[in-house]
């Protein structure tokens, strides 16, 4: 998104060092020099782990079109190259900026929280609606008070709808999120027991998430979450839910779901209009569900039904989320499913059901990584995953980190063939030479523990297709 310079002084409340009379302003926003391109306003965002200020002579050097600096830091030097612009805070101002770019462009804002399930819920939902009006997508994982704002300044010119994912890490986080998206639409998709390490008590986060249903000028709520059945006081009227157990007015309920291995499923959905038949790519219970809250979000923000069908059966799984690799194995091959991108208990059931569910010629393997931020619930929640990998008929549980002993531990005791290391590398290492002919081997767990870098081993030993 293009902005005069007006628009960027008035809107942050800084003042412009350089004269900007005679130059573009900025085409693009950035927060990084190191990806930054030619013609970005770059953004020195002063943050626990960093301060954006070393780099701004990096920035200018790069062909940034403006320098965005906090007052205080003036003082130790400016580059001559490119105009600055002075505001009291960097992060307060880029915030302000995405704020005023949503105010003034007056697109349709459906923002999207939950536990798990909701960067895929946002990319159905995005995809469903762009089969009607040009529509923006907030980028991989840019949900929180830095991504948030960039992925409004980087909305395309014309886009009619954007669909925003909201991540929340500490309490509070919400309100100012909600400040700036003004969400039209606020969908959640399930509250659960993930990422609560910084909350005190899990009811607090659960009220955390709610913020946004009730920030929303409609909401959409998952009717099968008893968390979200619990804590519907203060939502706004025309409230829709979505799930098996929807019902009112606009509600989208989950009729059935004909699942297909790792062809994905098909899914029948009740809506006011009639039934919809949808065709998704996206293996597993769980996707069929997240497309039932895209199908929701979309039908709410006035998507013909007529044209979800044929959306539908473009998805395509995110990178790290279930994407599907073919290795050479035991002189044949060995199917690997990466779905490294991040890992909570609600994702670990899902995925230990897809892998129960799904034909395999040979063995089911599941690499399990470790699940952070999790509290007091951590040791509890790594056992329950060793449960029910034994219960689910695998072959083999392979547990990823210092969490993952006690899953291993569980699934010994319940009689599952189970083995347990510290790492990413040293996981690839001890698979690789152990895969067999039909084999199928899925990846999951938090990002921290890079589980990723244990597929780009194995896909690369194996040459993947």
């Amino acid at each position: 998104m293009q902005l005069e310079w007006g628009d960027i002084v008035g809107a942050t409340r800084g003042r412009i060092l350089g004269a900007v009379d005679s130059c573009a302003p900025p085409s693009g926003w950035s927060l990084d020099s190191r990806t930054l391109e030619r013609g970005d306003c770059f953004f020195a965002i002063r943050g626990p782990q960093h301060d954006g200020h070393r780099f701004v002579g990096t920035a200018a050097a790069s062909g940034a079109a403006l320098v965005v600096v906090s007052e205080e830091s003036a003082a130790a030097g400016l580059p001559a190259s490119c105009p600055a612009l002075l505001v009291g805070d960097t992060t307060r101002a880029l915030q302000d900026l995405a704020a005023h770019v949503r105010r003034s462009t007056g697109v349709t804002v459906a923002a999207i929280t939950g536990s798990v399930g909701k960067t895929t819920t946002k990319e159905l939902g995005a995809l469903l609606l762009a089969g009607s009006r040009p529509t923006h997508c907030s980028p991989g994982n840019l949900n929180n008070h830095y991504g948030l704002p960039l992925a409004l300044l980087r909305m395309p010119a014309g886009t009619q709808a954007a669909v925003l994912e909201l991540g929340i890490s500490t309490p509070g986080e919400m309100d100012r999120l909600l400040e700036i998206a003004e969400p039209d639409l606020g969908l959640v998709t399930l509250i659960t027991p993930a990422h609560v390490g910084n909350f005190e008590r899990f009811e607090d986060y659960a009220e955390e998430k709610m913020k946004l249903p009730r920030g929303s000028r409609r909401a959409l709520l998952n009717a099968d979450d008893p968390q979200q059945r619990s804590r519907r006081g203060g939502l706004p009227e025309g409230l829709r839910e979505f799930g098996e157990a929807a019902e009112g007015e606009g509600a989208v309920r989950l009729a059935s779901v004909e699942l297909r291995g790792f062809e994905g499923s098909r899914v029948v959905l009740r809506t006011d209009g009639g039934p919809l038949r949808l065709d998704c790519p996206l293996p597993g219970a769980h996707q069929a569900r997240n497309l039932t809250a895209a199908a929701a979000l979309a039908l709410a923000a006035g998507a013909p039904p007529e044209s979800l069908a044929a959306q539908a059966a473009l998805a395509r799984p995110a990178s790290h989320r279930g994407e599907l690799r073919t290795i050479p194995a035991g002189g044949g091959s060995a199917l690997v499913v990466d779905d490294t991108y991040n890992a909570n208990p609600q994702a670990m059931a899902a995925v230990l059901e897809l892998l129960r569910a799904a034909p395999a010629r040979g063995r089911r393997i599941f690499v399990a990584g470790d699940m952070l931020e999790l509290g007091d619930c951590s040791a509890e929640e790594h056992r329950r995953v060793g449960e029910l990998a034994a219960a689910s008929g695998l072959d083999l549980l392979l547990g990823v980190g210092p969490e993952m002993r006690l899953a291993v531990d569980e699934a010994r005791a319940r009689g599952l063939e189970a083995e347990h290391v510290q790492d990413a590398e040293t996981a690839a290492g001890w698979l690789a030479p152990r895969l067999r002919d039909g084999d199928v081997v899925l990846l999951k767990g938090s990002r921290g523990l890079a589980l990723d870098l244990a597929v780009d081993r194995l896909v690369g030993n194996g040459r993947a297709s």
